[in-house]
C-alpha cells in the first residue's frame, strides 16, 4: 500500500513546482518516529491534488484550461481537421473519409474518398442515390438501377414472373399508364421490342346490360406479344391489376378473373 506522504511526493512535482505551491513539506518524508495522520487516506490526498486543494487560485486556473485544451484536441467522430492531420489514427482514407470514423461501404461497390466524401462504382442492379450528400457512408444504398433525383426508383412488378421487375420513378398502381408500363416492359424484356395497344370489352354486363353509357364500365387493358403469346394488364373493370394471357393471333382483351395474377 503506498502512503498518502510518498503519493504526494510523486503528484506535487508533476503538477510543477512542489516549492512554490508549498508542497515541500508535505513532499518530503515524516520525521522518524511521526506517524502521518490516521484521519488523510491515499484516495484522499489524491482527491486534494486533483481538485486542486492548497494550490493558488491562478496555478487551479491555468491546470483547467491545460486539461480542457487536452481533451478538446481529442480527435473526434467526423472530424474532418484530424483526419487531414493525420490523427485519426493508422492511416486508411476509407475508414476516416472526411473525418474520423467516417467508413466507406464496402459491401455494396467499390469504394473511393476524395478526402471529403466516399464514392463508389456500383455493382450492377445497384445505385449511389444520395451521391451529393457528405460523407456518403452508406455505399450504393439502393437496389435499383437508376435514381430518381437523390432516391431510389420504384420497383414494379410485371405479374408474369418474379424475375419480370421493372423500375420507374412514379409509385406502385393501377392506372392506364402504369398498365402500359408494365406491358411495354415485359415485352421488351423478352422480345426486345413491340407496341402495346389499349383495347377494352364489357366483360361485367348482368342479365343482358352490356355497358351501355358506361353502365357498367368496359373493362380495359394493354395486351402485347412475346414470345408468341398474348398478355393483357387490365387497368379497369372488376379484378383489374391483373395479367391475362390471350390469343395471340388477335392479341385482344381477355375478361379479367379473381385467380388471375397481380401486377403493380
Amino acid at each position: 500500500m503506498v502512503s498518502s506522504w510518498a503519493l504526494l511526493a510523486v503528484l506535487a512535482p508533476v503538477a510543477g513546482c512542489a516549492d512554490v505551491w508549498g508542497f515541500r513539506e508535505l513532499s518530503e518524508p515524516p520525521d522518524a518516529g511521526v506517524a502521518p495522520p490516521a484521519d488523510v487516506s491515499t484516495a484522499d490526498a489524491a482527491d486534494s491534488l486533483r481538485d486542486g486543494a492548497g494550490m493558488p487560485e491562478e496555478v487551479v486556473e491555468a491546470t483547467d484550461t491545460a486539461r480542457g485544451d487536452a481533451m478538446d484536441a481529442r480527435p473526434t467522430a467526423g472530424d474532418a481537421d484530424a483526419a487531414e492531420r493525420g490523427e485519426c489514427g493508422a492511416p486508411d482514407p476509407l475508414a476516416n473519409c472526411g473525418g474520423c470514423g467516417n467508413v466507406c461501404d464496402t459491401t455494396t461497390g467499390m469504394p473511393s474518398c476524395n478526402g471529403v466524401k466516399c464514392g463508389y462504382a456500383c455493382r450492377t442492379g445497384r445505385s449511389d442515390c444520395n451521391a451529393s450528400v457528405p460523407p456518403d457512408t452508406d455505399g450504393c444504398e439502393c437496389a435499383t438501377p437508376a435514381c430518381c433525383g437523390n432516391t431510389c426508383q420504384t420497383k414494379h412488378a410485371t405479374g408474369i414472373t418474379p424475375m419480370d421487375a421493372y423500375y420507374d420513378c412514379n409509385a406502385q398502381g393501377h392506372s392506364a399508364s402504369q398498365a402500359q408500363a408494365a406491358c411495354q416492359a415485359f415485352v421488351t424484356m423478352s422480345d426486345g421490342g413491340g407496341a402495346c395497344t389499349d383495347t377494352s370489352k364489357c366483360c361485367d354486363g348482368v342479365a343482358g346490360v352490356t355497358c351501355v353509357a358506361g353502365v357498367p364500365p368496359l373493362t380495359r387493358s394493354f395486351c402485347g406479344t412475346a414470345a408468341g403469346r398474348c398478355y393483357c394488364w387490365s387497368y379497369q373493370g372488376n379484378n383489374s391489376g391483373t395479367v391475362q394471357t390471350g390469343n395471340p393471333s388477335s392479341c385482344g382483351i381477355v375478361c379479367p378473373s379473381s385467380g388471375d395474377p397481380a401486377w403493380n
